[in-house]
């Protein structure tokens, strides 16, 4: 999965391999990680949703990812991402 969008007028990319677990956000050319594919938490979660947040000097990022019920790993997840609580950004899919 990879959503670009827009943060105080530079372009930020928030990225999540479906394979790894790995997540993290690019902005101002540094990358913030946000799941590490290490952590077994990240590769065997029971919630249906999770949501990471993230303080920049920018403003606050909220990355909301939401997955369905049954077979969750085979079927699109739904991502939401919010600056300062304001939608900028929707996408499902892998």
């Amino acid at each position: 999965m990879k959503i670009t969008f827009e943060l105080r007028g530079l372009p930020a990319t928030f990225t999540r391999s479906a394979w790894t677990g790995d997540a993290s956000l690019l902005h101002d050319g540094a990358r913030k990680p946000l799941a590490d594919p290490m952590d077994l938490a990240t590769q065997f979660a029971g919630k249906l949703a999770q949501t990471w947040t993230l303080a920049l000097a920018d403003g606050v990022v909220r990355i909301e990812k939401e997955r369905p019920r049954l077979f969750a790993g085979f079927r699109p997840q739904h991502y939401r991402i919010f600056v300062d609580d304001v939608l900028v950004a929707e996408q499902t899919g892998f």
